[in-house]
């Protein structure tokens, strides 16, 4: 093996195991709050697990054309984080709702939704309940995942080079894109949310390799982040719109719910205005140049590394 393979089979075997690593640690993390004795938190417990399961669905598509498995454990986190949808779905609503109740809080009486805040509630801590003491889902969960953490090694094993990262970055990038254009030609929900996803999933991969390139990941991470929220955002609304179509009927809700609708309509319409600008700056670079651009930055990170430069923030200049 000639000196220049030796250094970048170096090099590979640190992103393997930088990879392993994060992924062990994430997994490590959703099983902490798993299994936490008190629930007073349960809602932001309940927010970053499902958090932690996208991120190792983010890290296994970087690995995904070398991964024999890959289907199946995708589809394992992916089933598990919908086993507590339900609860993130019933505090998202409520989240939504005092979204609407800051932004709009010197135009609006205050205690204009009090009732459907009420249901809202109520409605959340069924499912708490259900899920805690009628179905144990936290408990199935923490130990479906367990065994999962152990083997977390034997998927980023071996020599991982940026063939095979770039690869699975260009995939997410190019659906994202997809995605993007969509939106931009309907203002359908599932629209926005399928480019929701592939946002998420961008996200965490170049969180992934950002040492390779930290000022400028960070900073394209740090937009994703502002354009996630956007659409975070939206979703939340449209379920709370929905649930107010579904519930409220009864005359002691129904002018609030339709004070409610019209402003989340309103809100909405701002929100992907604004995630369909940011996105066009994102999503401008063809799928091709932005991972070229990427394993460019990658093979300079790598020279460093085989020259064994300080690194750039250590170097006074």
């Amino acid at each position: 093996m000639s000196k220049k393979d030796n250094d970048k089979k170096t090099t590979n075997n640190w992103m393997s195991e930088q990879l392993s690593s994060s992924a062990k640690e994430t997994c490590q993390n959703a099983l902490k709050l798993l299994n936490k004795d008190q629930k007073d938190d349960i809602h932001s417990d309940i927010h970053e697990v499902r958090q932690h399961l996208k991120k190792n669905r983010a890290l296994l598509r970087l690995v995904r054309d070398t991964n024999d498995n890959y289907g199946r454990e995708n589809k394992f986190y992916r089933d598990e984080a919908r086993k507590i949808a339900p609860l993130r779905h019933a505090e998202a609503k409520i989240e939504a709702l005092d979204l609407i109740q800051q932004q709009y809080n010197e135009r609006i009486y205050k205690k204009a939704f009090v009732d459907i805040r009420t249901q809202l509630e109520e409605n959340r801590d069924q499912e708490v309940e259900k899920a805690l003491t009628e179905k144990h889902i936290l408990q199935d969960m923490y130990q479906n995942l367990e065994p999962k953490c152990e083997k977390m090694d034997s998927i980023f094993k071996g020599s991982l080079d940026f063939k095979t990262i770039g690869s699975g970055i260009k995939r997410v990038y190019r659906r994202g894109k997809k995605a993007h254009t969509k939106a931009m030609d309907s203002k359908s929900a599932s629209n926005l949310h399928e480019l929701k996803k592939r946002i998420t999933y961008l996200q965490y991969q170049l969180g992934a390799i950002n040492t390779i390139w930290p000022k400028v990941l960070n900073a394209w991470q740090e937009e994703l982040n502002e354009l996630s929220a956007y659409l975070s955002s939206y979703r939340d609304l449209t379920m709370l719109h929905e649930y107010l179509e579904e519930n409220n009927k009864e005359s002691d809700t129904e002018d609030g719910a339709y004070l409610l609708g019209t402003l989340i309509a309103g809100h909405r319409d701002q929100l992907r205005k604004h995630a369909i600008l940011l996105g066009k700056k994102l999503y401008h670079l063809s799928a091709k140049d932005f991972v070229a651009l990427l394993e460019v930055a990658w093979e300079s990170h790598e020279a460093g590394m085989n020259k064994k430069l300080l690194p750039s923030d250590k170097l006074e200049r």
